[in-house]
């Protein structure tokens, strides 16, 4: 892939923005409900909105990611991959952090919630779950943290690309890897989940970790992001494919559960 194509695909900022509004939707429903105001919670359509919102987040985060790192596979990985982490870790950890200390340590000591103390002055799990960039375990397994449990997703997305960056550019043929990658994702979260439920008293947990690591999610928008043979470009082209998949759309908001 040619290193003149653009640095920024200004066009995914539309599709950002509606992921933000569907996860907007849902957590102003929520919070409605929360303080007794007229909210359509109820509506499932309401409640699935912000997950798939989120879910489309990691899409176009897979996308982004593979797309930069095509651009740099006519350079030696052991070249590209310090630079990337290095670019990866300043635009997510300063702020991933600084919202950490206030979960941890500004908003317990100002809000009136007696509940918050235990954060205080205190090294707990949850603490040292968050600092290493792994949230979303902390989120599944321990108590939940006011006011920063949202970051989650960033301990999804850090995890990601703890791995993904070296099947991109180390495969021969990386679009078969992420095909094989989406299949062996999807096939270890339902042994996790069966496992958990025969092994386990309370198998919830593991449903839950084994629900927010969306991986296969950011591989599939990987996937869209690599080079293709004519026939499948073709395919994805063709007028009806992006008609076909707007209509499964109302079927994944009505029937889906999250």
């Amino acid at each position: 892939m040619s290193s003149r194509s653009p640095k920024y695909l200004s066009g995914l900022d539309s599709l950002r923005w509606l992921s933000a509004l569907a996860v907007l939707v849902t957590h102003v429903e929520l919070h409605k409900g929360y303080h007794g105001l007229e909210n359509y919670w109820d509506r499932v359509w309401v409640r699935n909105l912000g997950p798939v919102g989120v879910y489309f987040f990691f899409t176009l985060s897979g996308f982004l990611i593979t797309w930069l790192l095509l651009r740099e596979r006519n350079r030696h990985p052991a070249e590209v991959l310090p630079s990337f982490y290095l670019r990866r870790a300043c635009r997510i950890l300063p702020l991933y952090y600084l919202m950490v200390v206030l979960g941890f340590a500004v908003f317990p000591a100002v809000t009136q919630d007696t509940t918050d103390d235990v954060w205080l002055g205190r090294v707990t799990p949850e603490l040292i779950a968050f600092a290493s960039g792994q949230p979303h375990v902390a989120s599944a397994f321990l108590r939940r943290v006011p006011f920063v449990s949202h970051l989650w997703s960033i301990g999804v997305e850090l995890t990601f690309y703890g791995f993904w960056p070296f099947i991109v550019l180390y495969s021969r043929r990386v679009q078969r890897s992420a095909v094989r990658f989406v299949v062996l994702a999807l096939l270890c979260k339902a042994v996790l989940a069966l496992a958990a439920r025969s092994f386990t008293e309370n198998p919830q947990p593991w449903f839950h970790l084994a629900a927010t690591l969306k991986f296969e999610c950011m591989a599939i928008g990987g996937w869209f992001a690599m080079p293709h043979s004519r026939r499948i470009t073709q395919f994805i082209d063709h007028r009806i494919v992006p008609w076909a998949a707007i209509s499964l759309v109302p079927v994944m908001f009505l029937f889906y559960g999250t």
